[in-house]
């Protein structure tokens, strides 16, 4: 198998900080999260900045489907 380049491995680290958030934002809905979780999730929000700034291609694509979105009803 090929080495990722640094995209793809920003765009995997990405869906994994994601999932972790969704399995923290079920335990808080739950009632269950402790606040060491919940210190854990403000650190992987700003992570998940960096990684997506990262990924977003800077040669003038949208910075994100809601801008993509507003474009294209433009039309």
């Amino acid at each position: 198998m090929p080495p990722l380049d640094s995209k793809a491995r920003a765009r995997a680290e990405l869906l994994n900080l994601i999932g972790a958030q969704v399995k923290t934002l079920e335990k808080e809905t739950f009632g269950v999260v402790t606040e060491v979780e919940l210190c854990e999730y403000e650190d992987r929000c700003e992570r998940i900045r960096e990684l997506y700034a990262e990924v977003i291609d800077d040669r003038g694509q949208p910075r994100s489907l809601l801008q993509a979105a507003r474009r294209k009803l433009r039309k």
